[in-house]
C-alpha cells in the first residue's frame, strides 16, 4: 500500500522523469516520448495521478499501471554496490548500479545505456503488470535493444529510495540510507533522542540530542530546577541540584515539599548561647533555643546568661563559686536594736543577706542630736527644753521657732531654731520696724517722735503733696512742737490771693502785663509800679492810673495793662500794641467780665470830653471789660465822646464793654433880641410867719408869676418863692 512518502513521489512523477540524467527532453532515459514509444507508460502515470487523488487524499489501495493492476511500492531494491545487506528488503546490487555490460548486473537486470552517457543495471519488467520499485516506470529501452521493458527511474536521479528521502542505492542517490523505510532517517538529518541511529553514523542518540535545556523537574524545593538530557531514547529533565539536609534559609533543601522543617516536620531549631566562653552549663547558665522562621533563626529563647551574683547559695555569674564577692553585702542597714546601735551593714551569710549592727548598746554617751546615742530607747534624755516654742529677730524680721539641739555643740544647751526674716530694703511708714533695727518708722519721725515728712505728716499716709496737689501749688509738712500739719505752698510766680486752699495758687504773675489798681492803698504811679499786685510781695505794687500804666507798658515793652475794679476819672489815650483789660477784682485779681466794675470816666473840664482816645491805632490793641462813661461837655459847642476813634485799622478791638454816652454842651448863646413889652404885675406875696413857733401842716407855695405869651410862646414870669 502507498504511504505518505509514496504519495508525494508518485504525485510528482511526471515532473521528475523530465530531469533524469540521460533523458533528452525530460522523459525516461530510453525514449524522448515515453507515452508514445513505450506502451503503458502514459497509462501508468495517469493511473498514479488517479491514485494520488486530486484532492490530496492518501491512497489506500494498490493500483496497476493501467489503473487496475496493483503497484507494490514497498518492494526491495538492490544495494548500490549490487549486493550485500538488504536496504529495507530491496534486491541487493541491482537497480541503478553502474555497469559496463550485463555481466555486471544480476540476473534479470540488463545493463542499460543512458542517453547522457554511462550505463546502469535496471530490472526487466512486465508492462502488463509492472513490478518496479517506487519512482520507477516500466518502459521500453530505445537505446539498448532489450527483449523486455525495464524499470526506468522517473525524475532526476536513478536511485532506489523506498522512503523518498533521496538516500538509498544507485548512482543517483545522495548517499546510502540505513533505514529506507523511514524518510526521517538518513545521513543528513540531525540526531534526535529516540533510541535510534537517525543520521546513519552507527551511533545511537549521540551528542545528547534535546539535552542541555533548562527545564522544570516537577519535584519540590531546590530539586524543581533541571536540565534536559537524552537517556534511553527519551529526553528527561534531570535536577540541577540534589536534595541536601534541610537548612534555615526559606527553601526546601531536601526536596520533600516542606520548608525549613526537621524530621518531625516542625520548624528547624538549634541551640544558642550568647554568654562568654566557659560559662555555658556552669552555675545557673544554660543554653537556649533558636527557631527558624521566615528563613532566619530568630532570637535565642530560654538561655540563661551570667548575671550579677545574688546571695542565694547559687552561682549566678557562672564562675563556679557560690555567693562570691559577698553579694548584697556592704549596704547600710538597720538592725533590730534601739538608737544608733541599729545602724549597720549587710552581709551575705549562708545564702541570705543579714544586717549586722556596728555599735554595741551603751558604748556611746547621750548627746543632743535627735539620736538615741546610748541605745536605751529614749531620745536626747537630759535636754528638757527641746521642742518648746521660742522666737528670734526683731521688727518684721521676728520669727517663731522651737528649741533644738545646738548643731555646733551637741553636748551643749538647746538653741532656738527661729530664722529671722530679711529686713526690707527701706523703711516704710506703716507703724512697723521694716528694717529690723529696733525703731519703728525711724525714717519718717523726728527726734521727738513726730511724723514730719511731707508724705507722712503727723501720721503715716497723711500726704501733704496729695492734699495740696492743685495748680501752681504744692503741700509741705509744718511741724510746731508735737503737732504737724500740712501747709499750702505756691510755686514760683504763683500766689494764693483768694485765700482758698481748694483751688491752689490760682494767681500767677503775667510777665507781659502792667497791673493798675485805683483803690489799692499801696498803688502808686512811680518808676517801679505795675509789675504785680502788692499781695504778691517782693516790693511789687500796682500803678494808680491807667494812663501811667500805659506809659509803663510802653517803657517795659509789655503788651497788656490789667486794670482792677475802680473808678478811673481820666481820659485814656490808647497806644498801638498795648491792650487794656478790665474786670479784675482788686483783692484777688480774679476776673469777672459780666459784672465788671472797672469804670473809666473822662474828668470834667472845658472843651470836648473824651473818655477813650484811639487815634491811628494800626497794631493789635484790645479794650475789654470796662464801663466806659461819657462825661457831659460843659463848654458851649463842645462834644462828649465815650470812645473817640480816628484813623487806624481793624487791629483795634472793643469787646465786653458797657458804654454810656455823655451829653454834648449847649450851643453858644445867640445875640440878644429886642426888648419886649413890660411884664404884667404879679400878685402880692403871702405874709411871712415864724417857723419856729408855728406848726405848718404843709409847705406854702409862692404866688404865680405874671402870664404873657409872645406869639405862641409863653414868656410868663416865674412863681414866687415859697416854704
Amino acid at each position: 500500500m502507498f504511504n505518505k512518502r509514496s504519495v508525494w513521489v508518485v504525485a510528482v512523477l511526471s515532473a521528475v522523469v523530465a530531469g533524469l540524467p540521460g533523458c533528452a527532453d525530460g522523459g525516461v532515459p530510453f525514449d524522448d516520448d515515453a507515452d508514445a514509444g513505450v506502451e503503458g507508460v502514459g497509462d501508468a502515470v495517469d493511473a498514479v495521478d488517479a491514485v494520488d487523488g486530486e484532492d490530496g487524499t492518501e491512497p489506500d489501495a494498490d493500483v496497476a499501471a493501467d489503473g487496475e493492476a496493483e503497484v507494490d511500492v514497498g518492494e526491495d531494491v538492490a544495494a548500490e554496490d549490487g549486493g550485500g545487506e538488504s536496504d529495507g528488503g530491496t534486491v541487493p546490487g541491482l537497480d541503478c548500479q553502474a555497469c559496463t555490460d550485463d555481466s555486471d548486473c544480476a540476473e534479470g537486470f540488463p545493463c542499460v545505456a543512458l542517453t547522457s552517457g554511462g550505463s546502469v543495471c535496471l530490472r526487466s519488467c512486465n508492462d502488463e503488470i509492472p513490478d518496479c520499485p517506487p519512482r520507477f516506470d516500466c518502459v521500453e529501452s530505445r537505446i539498448t535493444p532489450l527483449p523486455d521493458p525495464v524499470c526506468a527511474p522517473v525524475g532526476e536521479r536513478c536511485c532506489v529510495d523506498a522512503d523518498f528521502d533521496d538516500y538509498g542505492s544507485g548512482v543517483g542517490c545522495r548517499g546510502p540510507d540505513c533505514d529506507d523505510e523511514d524518510p526521517a532517517v538518513h545521513p543528513a538529518v540531525a540526531e534526535t533522542c529516540d533510541g535510534a541511529d537517525d543520521n546513519c553514523d552507527g551511533a545511537t542518540d549521540e551528542g545528547d540530542p534535546g539535552g542541555g535545556l533548562v527545564c522544570a523537574t516537577g519535584l519540590p524545593g531546590v530539586c524543581s530546577g533541571g536540565v534536559t538530557a537524552c537517556a534511553g531514547g527519551v529526553v528527561a529533565c534531570n535536577p540541577t541540584a540534589a536534595g541536601t539536609p534541610e537548612t534555615c534559609d526559606g527553601m526546601d533543601n531536601d526536596c520533600d515539599g516542606w520548608v525549613d522543617e526537621d524530621d518531625s516536620l516542625r520548624s528547624l531549631t538549634r541551640p544558642c548561647y550568647d554568654g562568654s566562653a566557659g560559662t555555658e552549663g556552669v552555675g545557673t547558665c544554660v543554653a537556649g533555643v533558636q527557631t527558624c522562621a521566615g528563613g532566619t533563626f530568630r532570637g535565642c529563647v530560654g538561655q540563661v546568661l551570667p548575671a550579677v551574683e545574688r546571695c542565694d547559695s547559687g552561682d549566678e555569674n557562672c564562675d563556679g563559686v557560690v555567693d562570691d564577692g559577698d553579694p548584697g553585702g556592704g549596704i547600710s542597714c538597720f538592725a533590730p536594736l534601739p538608737g544608733i546601735c541599729a545602724a549597720g551593714e549587710t552581709a551575705c551569710v549562708d545564702g541570705a543577706v543579714t544586717c549586722v549592727g556596728s555599735i554595741a548598746p551603751g558604748s556611746e554617751p547621750e548627746v543632743c542630736d535627735t539620736l538615741d546615742n546610748d541605745c536605751d530607747g529614749v531620745l536626747n534624755n537630759g535636754f528638757p527644753d527641746l521642742g518648746t516654742a521660742c522666737v528670734g529677730g526683731i521688727g518684721v524680721c521676728r520669727r517663731g521657732g522651737v528649741m533644738i539641739c545646738n548643731p555646733g555643740d551637741p553636748a551643749g544647751a538647746a538653741v532656738c531654731d527661729a530664722v529671722p526674716g530679711t529686713p526690707a530694703p527701706a523703711e516704710l511708714c506703716n507703724y512697723l520696724d521694716d528694717d529690723c533695727n529696733g525703731t519703728v518708722d525711724d525714717d519718717f519721725v523726728n527726734a521727738g517722735g513726730v511724723y514730719d515728712t511731707d508724705r507722712n505728716c503727723g501720721a503715716c499716709s497723711i500726704d501733704c503733696t496729695l492734699i495740696y496737689a492743685f495748680p501752681g501749688a504744692f503741700g509741705t509738712c509744718n511741724v510746731a512742737g508735737a503737732t504737724a500739719t500740712c501747709l499750702l505752698n505756691c510755686n514760683p510766680g504763683y500766689f494764693n490771693l483768694n485765700g482758698i486752699p481748694g483751688d491752689g495758687c490760682e494767681f500767677s504773675l503775667d510777665p507781659d502785663a502792667v497791673y493798675v489798681s485805683g483803690e489799692d492803698p499801696t498803688s502808686a504811679d512811680d518808676a517801679t509800679c505795675g509789675l504785680g499786685p502788692a499781695s504778691t510781695g517782693g516790693g511789687r505794687h500796682a500803678c494808680r492810673t491807667i494812663t501811667y500804666g500805659i506809659s509803663r507798658a510802653t517803657t517795659l515793652g509789655r503788651a497788656r495793662v490789667i486794670v482792677a475794679d475802680a473808678l478811673y476819672a481820666e481820659s485814656v489815650t490808647l497806644v498801638a500794641g498795648v491792650s487794656l483789660l478790665g474786670g479784675y477784682r482788686a483783692d484777688t485779681w480774679e476776673r469777672h467780665l459780666t459784672t465788671t466794675l472797672t469804670t473809666i470816666r473822662a474828668p470834667t473840664g472845658a472843651g470836648h470830653r473824651r473818655t477813650i482816645n484811639a487815634v491811628g491805632i494800626a497794631a493789635t490793641t484790645r479794650v475789654e471789660g470796662f464801663v466806659l462813661d461819657g462825661t457831659t461837655a460843659t463848654t458851649a459847642g463842645a462834644n462828649s465822646y465815650a470812645i473817640y476813634v480816628s484813623g487806624g485799622t481793624s487791629a483795634l478791638t472793643f469787646a465786653s464793654n458797657t458804654i454810656y454816652a455823655g451829653a454834648g454842651a449847649p450851643g453858644t448863646v445867640g445875640a440878644a433880641g429886642t426888648d419886649g413889652s413890660g411884664g404884667v404885675g404879679g400878685t402880692g406875696g403871702a405874709a411871712a410867719f415864724d417857723t419856729g413857733s408855728t406848726s405848718c401842716a404843709t409847705s406854702r407855695a409862692g404866688p404865680a408869676g405874671g402870664a404873657r405869651t409872645c406869639g405862641s410862646v409863653s414868656v410868663s414870669g416865674g412863681a414866687g418863692g415859697g416854704v
